[in-house]
């Protein structure tokens, strides 16, 4: 890779020496309330979230996303061995779209422990009194309601050109194998990034089931958070998908943009 790939409308930049996501500055003309709008991916360098925790430490009100930072369901080792033999059955067993987002799951949460990166919910401090999840208890993640949003993303796949589907589930089939074997490299989860954004169809089938209700609670909870407490500051923290929308919000509420800056969150 030689030149940057530029994903989810700008919110994501993949460059040949790493993945940057963009935090946005607004400021409100009336007010002069300053929203800081933060793009996250989910796991990273250690540095990035350091940066991030520099950013939001003058803000009065934090918002962040629910399912990243929730208590996480006790898993013993048993369990997880189970879970992972199911995932791997449907992703060597059956139909391209049965095994595509186990795929793509399971390699992204594999690599990420393989790589040794840090997951944003071990970054920062969540229980604190100025903290509040955005999208509430919509926003939070059990079992029962990820599986509702993979069977819609699956659904959603059908209509997909078989011979993409096919090319990118045995990428990330190849990346397990690399696990396995311990030759994977942080370049390889970065390939696997750039991969997935040459095929717009991807993200409207994840768009769908992820994107649009949550961002508009979050910015239900923003509108009652100004109205009671009045704050001077405020930080939104999402993921890097959910920015191009939420920063549509925002803007309808005749807040300015006077700056973006880029934050290294994976250095190759």
């Amino acid at each position: 890779m030689t030149e940057a790939t530029i994903c989810l409308d700008g919110e994501l930049i993949i460059k040949p020496n790493g993945v940057y996501t963009l935090a946005h500055f607004y400021e409100h003309p009336e007010t002069m309330r300053m929203v800081t709008l933060i793009g996250m991916i989910h796991f990273g360098d250690a540095t990035y979230y350091a940066k991030i925790n520099k950013l939001i430490a003058s803000a009065d009100i934090i918002i962040f996303e629910a399912s990243i930072h929730q208590e996480a369901e006790k898993i013993n080792d048993t369990e997880k061995e189970s879970y992972e033999q199911e995932e791997l059955k449907k992703i060597y067993g059956e139909s391209v779209e049965a095994a595509f987002f186990p795929a793509l799951c399971l390699f992204f949460n594999k690599a990420q422990h393989y790589l040794k990166m840090v997951h944003e919910s071990e970054s920062f401090d969540a229980k604190k009194d100025n903290w509040v999840a955005g999208d509430g208890k919509f926003g939070e993640l059990t079992k029962e309601k990820w599986q509702q949003e993979v069977d819609i993303m699956t659904q959603n796949l059908k209509n997909a050109p078989i011979e993409e589907k096919t090319l990118l589930c045995e990428f990330f089939k190849t990346g397990l194998s690399k696990i396995e074997n311990k030759t994977l490299q942080k370049i390889d989860f970065v390939n696997g990034l750039v991969l997935m954004e040459n095929y717009p169809w991807l993200q409207r089938v994840m768009d769908d089931a992820m994107i649009g209700r949550r961002d508009e609670l979050t910015f239900e909870t923003f509108d009652k958070i100004v109205n009671e407490r009045s704050p001077n500051s405020v930080a939104i923290k999402f993921g890097a998908a959910h920015m191009s929308y939420q920063r549509r919000l925002l803007e309808q509420r005749k807040y300015i943009r006077k700056r973006s800056i880029e934050l290294d969150a994976i250095a190759v």
